[in-house]
């Protein structure tokens, strides 16, 4: 009786020590390739993105991966790109924290697009109801100043300004989490920022978020867009590259 007591003991733990094991590599194949995500390895992200959603039938990881996609395909500057991958997720399993940075990605690819407006507003405020968002006034600001609201956009900068240094998490389910990437916030921020104070005609201060933004090791959007509005601040025109269809 005490050698089968044993054997069973030893099979239950070689059955978990399996299990475990077999967990900690799908885990570490579908986050392995994040770090292209964030070192700005944008090809190489999306080959293996694609590779592992040839592979996947788990509908609410399939999400997962269509969404850092999406966000790699963000990044690049691909805005269309983005929003055909994210209108590819299935929204009957979204889990609400990746629906939270669902709604968040889509507004800011229809911001940067200048499609839809009236959509961003809506976007933004699902996605801080089910996750607080402290970038958000920022973006609103953004937005309030491109439709022409100076007083709504001033008050949107002074309320991100207070709430600059809260920070949010960047996981969003235990398969696909992604780092905080400080470099890309910062660039994120910096764009913005530029971008309205340009609109506001403070162009020292634009110069100096626009310049800041272009300081980044990888190609992105960010740095490209803040590029363009810098060259624009030495035209007769420093508007032209925020009125341009793709500014």
């Amino acid at each position: 009786m005490d050698s089968f007591w044993t054997q069973f003991l030893v099979g239950v733990a070689v059955f978990w020590t399996v299990l475990i094991v077999l967990g900690w590599r799908r885990f570490r194949s579908l986050n392995r390739p994040l770090r292209h995500l964030t070192s700005g390895a944008w090809q190489r992200y999306l080959d293996e993105n694609l590779r592992l959603l040839e592979n996947e039938r788990s509908p609410r990881l399939r999400n997962n991966l269509r969404y850092n996609r999406a966000n790699c395909l963000y990044r690049m500057g691909d805005l269309d790109g983005a929003i055909d991958e994210l209108d590819r997720i299935e929204r009957a399993v979204l889990d609400p924290l990746l629906e939270s940075v669902y709604y968040a990605l889509y507004a800011q690819s229809l911001l940067l697009l200048r499609r839809d407006l009236e959509s961003v507003d809506r976007y933004f405020e699902k996605s801080n109801r089910l996750r607080a968002m402290p970038s958000r006034p920022l973006y609103l600001a953004y937005l309030r100043l491109l439709q022409g609201e100076r007083a709504s956009g001033l008050r949107l900068l002074e309320e991100f300004e207070a709430h600059k240094h809260d920070k949010p998490g960047r996981g969003f389910g235990f398969h696909t989490r992604l780092r905080r990437d400080e470099l890309f916030s910062r660039l994120e921020i910096d764009f913005f920022l530029g971008a309205s104070f340009l609109i506001l005609g403070e162009h020292d201060r634009a110069r100096r978020h626009l310049t800041s933004a272009i300081d980044a090791p990888y190609q992105n959007i960010y740095s490209d867009r803040s590029q363009r509005l810098l060259s624009g601040l030495g035209s007769p025109l420093p508007f032209a590259g925020l009125t341009a269809d793709r500014g």
